[in-house]
């Protein structure tokens, strides 16, 4: 449920945003590690990493236009 909510926010703030001047625009989110973020030794483990790095290329796509296309 956490990621829905955090792909919900990423959506609604990417789509609201500012566009990004391409090529040269970056894109920045920031986010914190919450508790259920995290394994048994309290660690983020990599499947959880790489899936908030979509969360990532989501605002990228977004703000630069291509999800338009």
């Amino acid at each position: 449920m956490n990621l829905w909510l955090r792909l919900l926010w990423v959506w609604v703030r990417a789509v609201w945003g500012a566009r990004l001047d391409m090529p040269f625009g970056t894109s920045k989110i920031d986010m914190i590690v919450l508790p259920n973020d995290l394994d048994v030794n309290l660690h983020m483990n990599n499947g959880r990493y790489l899936t908030l790095m979509d969360l990532g290329r989501l605002d990228l796509f977004i703000r630069s236009g291509l999800m338009g296309r």
